[in-house]
């Protein structure tokens, strides 16, 4: 017989499209959610009963675009990536615990060396180690025009990029990773596109063929324009997407997966010393368009979900952001959960609180509808129904940065 849990909770944020109120109990069977129900002061101290009260209990956050290789915010990215095998699969069993630490209990990994993530999912699964659910895209593709980097996979012919597309698949991706546009560090036009429009074209196909969906990095401009004309699901970053592409992408359905913090943190990338002149000022502009781009996003409905790109534990920035730029916080909550277990194909399991999700979830002192910067304040950590081990004491810098509204 599965083993039963009770939580007691003043608060509870489901994000499955109700909104309880007063106490409610959690009852957890096993690794799922049995029940959210109606409770009095009597069941606080009830036997078998954990005490949430004074906390607002909410689904785990998904960090919809994250690599556990490396961690963003330090900049020199191909630098951290000049270490072997062995030193990499420490830091991705490191950096799961620091994500779970913090509410994170999922992950969706879009690009990993050598099939390094399906090696750290097996192990998370079986329990060797704690760390968040991994929804992955094994080894990511791009274009000699992307510059050659030890993590992803460098290829220049259509029949290439099918081939290894087929053989993530074989190994068991959960979807498919592409470049499509430049970086804003390396190339003076960062929204070019860096396949030609038969291998973007390829790529779509060979994944859709095997019903998996195709995420692209994509910046805007032209690289976001031939996405959407190939059938490509997901934008990730397209803080350069003008109006009308965010507007066309609802349209058609497809999603984005804004990584605010990596240029909004301030002092944050950026600020970083070993830039050229000209390589801040693209930065610059990167961060102005990503603050811009909040307005644009929520103005065109088009389908969302927030993330990282790799600051391990800091996905409840991401929300903080997007409410700073003009989100309502239970529309950043949700880019935080709901979406991201949409985005995931997991509607009902993860990102959401409801008879037969998960039971990941975690608790926070005060509550985030009113205050966003709630979530950051972690008291709590659950992944299928089991508490996190003791918390580790982590440093939570205070929220800062992002660009405030022009006057005049």
């Amino acid at each position: 017989m599965a083993d039963r849990t009770r939580l007691y909770c003043d608060r509870v944020l489901t994000m499955a499209g109700s909104r309880p109120s007063g106490p409610q109990v959690i009852e957890i069977e096993g690794d799922r959610i049995a029940s959210i129900k109606p409770a009095d002061a009597s069941a606080r101290g009830a036997d078998g009963v954990r005490d949430l009260s004074g906390l607002t209990v909410l689904p785990g956050m998904v960090d919809a675009h994250t690599h556990l290789d490396f961690d963003v915010l330090p900049g020199l990215e191909l630098q951290q990536a000049q270490v072997d095998d062995a030193e990499l699969a420490m830091r991705m069993v490191n950096r799961g615990i620091v994500n779970l630490q913090m509410g994170v209990t999922a992950v969706r990994l879009v690009g990993s060396r050598n099939f390094m993530d399906l090696t750290y999912r097996r192990d998370v699964e079986s329990g060797r180690f704690p760390g968040p659910r991994v929804i992955t895209a094994t080894r990511s593709i791009q274009s000699s025009l992307g510059g050659r980097h030890p993590n992803m996979l460098t290829i220049d012919s259509i029949e290439g990029m099918r081939a290894a597309i087929r053989e993530n698949i074989l190994r068991g991706a959960d979807l498919i990773k592409i470049f499509h546009s430049g970086f804003v560090g390396t190339h003076r036009d960062s929204t070019l596109p860096i396949m030609t429009r038969a291998e973007l074209q390829a790529c779509v196909d060979e994944s859709h063929r095997f019903g998996l969906a195709v995420t692209a990095h994509a910046y805007g401009g032209l690289s976001v324009d031939e996405c959407f004309d190939a059938g490509v699901d997901c934008i990730e970053h397209g803080f350069f997407m003008s109006a009308a592409q965010y507007a066309r992408g609802a349209e058609l359905g497809r999603w984005v997966v804004p990584t605010l913090g990596v240029f909004l943190t301030e002092p944050g990338i950026p600020e970083l010393p070993h830039w050229t002149a000209a390589i801040r000022e693209r930065l610059q502009r990167a961060r102005e368009a990503t603050w811009e781009s909040i307005g644009l996003l929520k103005a065109s409905g088009m389908d969302f979900a927030l993330s990282t790109d790799a600051n391990h534990g800091g996905v409840a920035y991401e929300a903080v952001y997007a409410a700073m730029g003009g989100m309502s916080n239970e529309e950043a909550i949700a880019g935080v959960t709901s979406h991201g277990g949409r985005l995931c194909g997991k509607p009902d399991e993860i990102g959401v609180l409801k008879p037969g999700s998960y039971a990941d979830l975690f608790a926070v002192e005060g509550d985030p509808l009113q205050r966003i910067e709630a979530l950051l304040d972690v008291r709590f950590v659950m992944k299928g129904g089991r508490g996190v081990f003791p918390a580790i004491e982590l440093p939570r810098p205070a929220v800062a940065g992002g660009c405030p509204p022009r006057t005049g």
